[in-house]
């Protein structure tokens, strides 16, 4: 508490910091962290910045966190600063959202397939791209267990507009397929 009430840097450095463990703070006590520390998530300003900038450094997703802090990834993922910046763990933790939990429903799922694929509508050619990567990673996990997730991501996530399709990005989609074995029709 003392250190979110610092002032200027002092705040910003302190909320960097708190960012980085705010999904502890939250399983420890979610009202405290809720009233006080997730407001920063929406702002605007440095506060937000800072906030952000400590859950990116974490780079771990919080299922108990992520529908709260759902729109803020959202608007992150617009910002051209963010998108360079934090695009790998910014891609990691959508994705993560719309897998969801071990049970691989659709109710388990944080993000829903519309959310995510209006967020790569949006967002730039690099971070559509950090998907593709993220999407590669999944098939050659060694456990295998979110492999099954990558042609219905492809199907019903991946946008279609003629707009998007890079050179960039059909090449990557093209390593995508080269690399995903014996999905390669699928995908």
């Amino acid at each position: 508490q003392q250190l979110l009430s610092l002032p200027g840097s002092l705040r910003s450095q302190a909320l960097v910091m708190i960012g980085l463990q705010s999904a502890w703070l939250y399983a420890i006590d979610p009202v405290w962290t809720a009233r006080e520390l997730l407001p920063a998530a929406d702002d605007q300003g440095d506060d937000g910045d800072a906030f952000w900038d400590g859950v990116f450094w974490a780079a771990r997703p919080s299922r108990m966190l992520y529908p709260r802090l759902k729109a803020g990834l959202a608007a992150r993922s617009r910002q051209p600063r963010w998108q360079r910046q934090h695009g790998n763990v910014l891609a990691g933790l959508l994705l993560s959202g719309w897998l969801g939990e071990r049970e691989n429903t659709q109710s388990a799922r944080h993000a829903s397939d519309v959310e995510l694929r209006e967020i790569l509508i949006h967002t730039g050619d690099e971070l559509r791209g950090q998907f593709i990567w993220h999407l590669e990673q999944l098939l050659t996990a060694d456990d295998g267990k979110w492999r099954d997730q990558v042609i219905p991501f492809l199907a019903d996530v991946w946008p279609k507009q003629r707009a998007l399709r890079t050179p960039a990005n059909s090449a990557r989609l093209a390593d995508l397929a080269l690399a995903s074995g014996d999905l390669m029709p699928g995908v």
